[in-house]
């Protein structure tokens, strides 16, 4: 039995604790469907029946998870079966669900990838501070960073409330060297997370773009659908107007001090992070007993 690696409904404390105002007002997408897409769902259901999974892989393929593979890709049944066989064979070789934080130590301790706090719709932030990833760009750091972000992702999962499905990036350029090679590394890193978590980026919020970025956004901008580019926020202007932005969209007490007009006292540990995954592992070996 593979274990979850922290315990969903604790570490409020380190993470931010969810409204209960908000948690009781969110919605499940899977309330509105359509007869033909409930039929389009059982469909992807017998599909993936016919895949040889184990127990686990099938607890995975819940109802929202074909649900986002369908939605995500205009449910188009033979683009997201295809999808969605991919991402069970890469969870099955690379095992996300196994990645330990105490094993990503030399990168995460830069602090630069960390969760706390949810939006105004419930859902786990990100952040995504590239200014303190000063870590040496070799093919095993690379390698550990791609892992960092997915052991992000995996944790964030499990402290959704029930009905949320997806997740706020929030991702600050601050003294950041902005070369090609760091924007092609985040394009690659990116295009990799949303193939393997469908459906899963509710919003990305960018602070501190500069005129390069904001040239290459504006350019590209006019190409993308419509829902994609409602899923990115440059933040810009003035201060006010800044925070503004920030408060459309996400509570001032979940939001880390330091970024618009935030009021969340966040500080980095990650001696703390590792110490409280492992005391939730322990918690659970003993629940199993």
């Amino acid at each position: 039995m593979v274990r979850d690696s922290f315990l969903p409904s604790g570490r409020d404390e380190t993470y931010g604790k969810l409204a209960e105002e908000v948690r009781s007002s969110v919605v499940s997408p899977l309330s509105k469907l359509t007869d033909e897409q409930k039929k389009l769902m059982e469909d992807l259901r017998k599909i993936s029946e016919t895949w040889n999974l184990d127990e686990e892989q099938k607890a995975f393929l819940d109802d929202m998870c074909l649900f986002r593979y369908l939605s995500g890709l205009q449910w188009n049944m033979e683009v997201a079966s295809k999808q969605l066989k991919e991402t069970m064979d890469w969870r099955a070789s690379f095992r996300p669900q196994d990645i330990r934080l105490k094993d990503l130590e030399p990168i995460a301790k830069q602090g630069f990838l960390y969760h706390y706090g949810y939006d105004k719709s419930g859902r786990p932030i990100i952040y995504c501070l590239l200014g303190k990833d000063t870590a040496d760009n070799t093919e095993e750091n690379k390698k550990m960073k791609f892992k960092l972000f997915v052991y992000m992702m995996e944790k964030c999962i499990k402290r959704m409330p029930e009905g949320v499905n997806n997740i706020v990036w929030l991702v600050d350029l601050k003294d950041s060297s902005l070369s090609m090679g760091l924007v092609k590394e985040m394009k690659d890193t990116f295009v990799q997370l949303g193939n393997y978590y469908t459906e899963r980026l509710a919003r990305t919020m960018v602070l501190n773009a500069g005129w390069t970025i904001s040239m290459i956004w504006a350019f590209v901008k006019p190409f993308l659908a419509k829902e994609t580019v409602e899923k990115y926020v440059m933040l810009k202007g003035n201060d006010k107007e800044i925070s503004e932005t920030f408060d459309k969209y996400i509570e001032k007490n979940m939001l880390v001090k330091g970024f618009g007009s935030g009021s969340a006292e966040y500080t980095f540990d990650i001696q703390k992070l590792i110490s409280e995954e492992t005391e939730d592992e322990e918690e659970l070996r003993k629940r199993e007993q």
